[in-house]
């Protein structure tokens, strides 16, 4: 920390002020040439009450003489008035007396006096006695002055030890300088990103302190002081109103200006000079320090908010992993089970079929779960894209609609539609925007209870063409509205929920209507009132007669194939570890009549590729010792002879775009995620034969 560069007064001389009180004009002249020659500063009076007027209103001298006998009030009773309210060591008192006698030293001692001397007068002793009394004085201020800047000093050290925050600090500075310094007009000022502003104040008897001052000291960082604010050239510019005396001093730590302390006094401050660099360090040090532990208490609430942001994340983790795990876990129960007593014989006609829908829909609701998951994760990652196209919407929203039919009427809750067939067309994707309308719909079906309805209204509005979809469920309390699209966010996300999901659906809606320019908002009176979601996507404009083909949609609840012709006798090699997924596929290809190769391992099936015995190849990609990527690669470096041209399709579980990419870079002609859909594969067999 550097220390405040505070210029110190010259050294004084012997010499003091005097005042002396003598009646006789030529005795006061002898007295006062006498010690204006010892170097003091000498002020005549006749009359004694003058003497008591000027000590109650000025400063007081450094010594009185007095001479005994004067005109009114003499100088006894004017010795007596001023010990009155000045003690023997502040203001000493010589008594002039022409009565040498005991008595006359006893009353002029008792009244104050601190010495005396007899008429007629001897010069070199008044001389003498007047300046051991100017010592006296000049120790005694000086003592005084040392205890009230320690006190000073230790009423600074004390509020920096024990203030609570930085102003309480400055506040307390503020008042100590004004007991110990006298100060009437006193000012803290901080500096902070280079801004210099004021602080705290404290102001009595109408004096200011002249901010342009202030920040011409901080600007160059050296102390102003000065004992006649009147008579300084730059402060006599300014109303300073009755100060008399000015200091400004930079508070400076380190190097760096943290601030300035600027105040007046109503008398002279050179007195005060050599305590005030010392205030200036510790007052500097109290705001620096006072910084750092603002900064170190931000930083602690920061690391306090991270470390909860943290662990609320960490929570979210894991009720976000069990979530899945139960969602995943209860279509797979109803899986196996129906599967077990499948297997195990025994169920009538009507309960096979039963068992075989509920298969087929659990495993569909596995497949949805999943599909959500990957949206959200390239959502999350950017990477969620849209096949731009020609969209007819009243088309999509009629086919969204048939397919939560059959969910809405098993749960008894009525379906209405309003689609305006002239809604017209946008740019989109088909398949995103039907996934839009299916995710509103099935939303709002899973929360109505039986009884309910839910309704669809698709129509045109000058912004563009809006989706709305009412329901008469439990509703959306106004603490939830805020946060309905957000991800894995759940009304009730507890143990005991009665509905399932993941907390998906509606974050994939919103982001999927953004990516197509448009907006979607909720409203609910509250529990048990329903809840209304209007989307609005702006269109291309009303076309009645478009022929455009909406793109594929979602399956239905109970899907058909064809068996392509083209495909009979076709030599297929199927590579998958998996026995179950291996006959499944086998299963399903001989049903159309193609010759099926099977090989659990890579080596097995690349030397069924060099035989020559095959037409197409379907291969999963995880699998041991080699996997279906690496497979694909030495087929694909063999000669065309052998096989290295070879049609070929990746079935596997990684579904994610950058799966699909890997896969074909990686030399298969296309890519099939699991769970397979027949149709697909069977369309995608038929292409790779035609090319």
């Amino acid at each position: 920390m550097r220390h405040t560069a505070i210029p110190m007064p010259k050294a004084a001389n012997e010499g003091g002020r005097v005042w002396v009180l003598e009646d006789s004009a030529l005795e006061a002249e002898m007295v006062r040439r006498a010690l204006a020659a010892a170097h003091h500063d000498v002020e005549m009076f006749t009359d004694g009450s003058v003497v008591l007027e000027r000590a109650a209103s000025t400063q007081t001298p450094d010594v009185v003489v007095l001479d005994w006998q004067l005109p009114g009030v003499s100088g006894v009773e004017v010795c007596r008035v001023l010990r009155a309210t000045h003690d023997a060591m502040s203001l000493p008192i010589l008594m002039l007396t022409s009565h040498g006698h005991k008595d006359a030293v006893l009353e002029a001692l008792a009244a104050g006096a601190n010495d005396y001397v007899t008429k007629p007068y001897d010069m070199p002793e008044v001389i003498a006695r007047v300046s051991t009394l100017v010592r006296t004085s000049h120790l005694q201020r000086a003592q005084k002055r040392r205890a009230s800047h320690l006190a000073l000093s230790a009423d600074i050290g004390a509020a920096l030890t024990t203030g609570k925050n930085l102003l309480e600090i400055a506040e307390r500075c503020c008042d100590a300088i004004h007991t110990h310094l006298g100060g009437v007009a006193i000012e803290i000022w901080t500096t902070r990103a280079a801004e210099l502003s004021l602080f705290a104040t404290r102001t009595w008897a109408g004096t200011h302190v002249p901010e342009p001052v202030v920040r011409a000291v901080a600007a160059h960082q050296q102390p102003l002081l000065t004992d006649d604010v009147k008579a300084h050239p730059e402060l006599g510019r300014h109303d300073c109103g009755k100060a008399k005396g000015f200091a400004a001093v930079p508070l400076v730590v380190r190097g760096e200006s943290v601030g300035v302390l600027a105040f007046c006094t109503s008398h002279p401050l050179s007195d005060a000079l050599g305590v005030l660099g010392t205030v200036a360090d510790l007052l500097a040090l109290g705001i620096a320090r006072s910084r750092v532990e603002e900064e170190r208490a931000v930083l602690f609430d920061r690391e306090r908010n991270t470390r909860a942001e943290a662990e609320a994340a960490n929570r979210s983790k894991d009720e976000f992993l069990a979530m899945v795990s139960h969602e995943l876990r209860t279509p797979l129960n109803a899986i196996t089970g129906w599967t077990s007593m499948l297997l195990a014989g025994g169920l009538d006609a009507a309960r096979a079929k039963r068992a075989l829908e509920t298969i087929e829909r659990s495993a569909r609701s596995q497949a949805q779960l999943i599909d959500d998951l990957l949206d959200i994760s390239r959502i999350v990652s950017g990477k969620l894209r849209v096949n731009v196209g020609s969209v007819d919407v009243p088309s999509v929203a009629e086919m969204a609609l048939e397919s939560v039919r059959l969910a809405a009427d098993s749960k008894g809750v009525s379906l209405e539609a309003v689609v305006d067939s002239a809604a017209g067309q946008l740019t989109g994707d088909a398949d995103r925007i039907q996934q839009i309308i299916w995710n509103l719909l099935s939303n709002a079906i899973k929360f109505t209870p039986r009884g309910g309805t839910v309704k669809l209204a698709v129509t045109r509005e000058e912004r563009g063409i809006v989706i709305a979809v009412d329901d008469t469920g439990q509703g959306i309390p106004p603490e939830f509205l805020p946060y309905v699209f957000e991800r894995f966010k759940q009304i009730d996300g507890t143990m005991t929920r009665a509905k399932g999901g993941l907390g998906l659906g509606l974050a994939i809606v919103k982001h999927l209507i953004e990516l197509h320019g448009g907006t979607i908002e909720v409203h609910s009176e509250g529990l048990g009132k329903g809840a209304s979601f209007r989307a609005v996507l702006p269109g291309a404009g009303p076309q009645r007669d478009s022929g455009v083909d909406p793109g594929p949609t979602f399956s239905s609840s109970r899907p058909m194939f064809d068996r392509p012709r083209e495909l009979e006798g076709l030599r297929v090699l199927v590579l998958d570890d998996e026995a179950d997924a291996r006959d499944l596929i086998k299963t399903l290809l001989e049903s159309c009549k193609m010759h099926v190769t099977v090989a659990s391992y890579a080596a097995d099936a690349f030397e069924v590729v060099r035989s020559g015995s095959v037409d197409v190849v379907l291969s999963d990609i995880a699998m041991p010792v080699e996997d279906g990527l690496s497979f694909i690669k030495r087929v694909r470096a063999l000669p065309r002879d052998e096989g290295g041209r070879l049609p070929a399709v990746a079935l596997t579980a990684y579904a994610r775009l950058e799966d699909r990419t890997r896969a074909l870079r990686a030399g298969f002609n296309s890519h099939v995620a699991k769970p397979v859909e027949a149709s697909e594969l069977l369309a995608v067999i038929a292409s790779l034969v035609r090319r």
